[in-house]
């Protein structure tokens, strides 16, 4: 893959170092540095039925985020039992380059660890350490309702029965802990 700000396949997940979307898999013990873009993407794509039993743990991301600006050090989405333990996320890079000029996007959109848009289910993230990046960890969610992406309009989004604990985020550009959901009422954070 080409490094070059701008540069990426023809698909989202192209400049992002491993990408599982399959039930009970185990991401663990790995060493990601310069990705493009995200370090490790977990769970469903554009699939009605939520990934369960997912682990993603002792893995360090380190200097990601080279070529695009809107990634995470790790990120989920359409999981239902995610657990993610242990992983020390490090030095986002958010290139601006192949951002679009208007609209605020210029500004540092990297994640330590990003929770998705869709639907997130009885997730853990704990005992992560996060650092150098734009928002350590954002819960970034469409209130509970219906999947509007669906044809049939009968999957239910937001998120339900989620922890965030004893996560360590220092040192970061923007927020520690960025709630951006009206999506959020089940949920446990401390």
């Amino acid at each position: 893959m080409n490094l070059e700000p701008g540069h990426t396949g023809p698909g989202f997940a192209d400049a992002t170092a491993i990408v599982s979307s399959g039930n009970d898999a185990i991401v663990r013990n790995n060493l990601i540095q310069r990705a493009g873009g995200s370090g490790i993407t977990v769970g469903g794509e554009d699939d009605p039925d939520l990934v369960g039993e997912l682990v993603v743990e002792n893995n360090r991301v380190i200097d990601y985020s080279r070529i695009l600006n809107d990634h995470a050090g790790i990120t989920f989405d359409r999981v239902d039992g995610l657990q993610v333990r242990n992983n020390i996320v490090t030095d986002a890079v958010g290139s601006v380059t192949s951002s679009a000029t208007n609209g605020g996007f210029q500004d540092d959109k990297t994640v330590g660890i990003y929770f998705g848009n869709t639907r997130i289910r009885n997730t853990t993230v704990t005992s992560n350490t996060i650092t150098g990046v734009g928002n350590g960890i954002a819960v970034d969610h469409e209130p509970l309702g219906i999947d509007t992406t669906d044809p049939n309009n009968q999957f239910p989004v937001g998120m339900q029965g989620n922890r965030i604990t004893d996560n360590t985020v220092f040192g970061t550009r923007g927020a520690q802990l960025s709630m951006l959901s009206r999506g959020c009422f089940t949920s446990v954070y401390q």
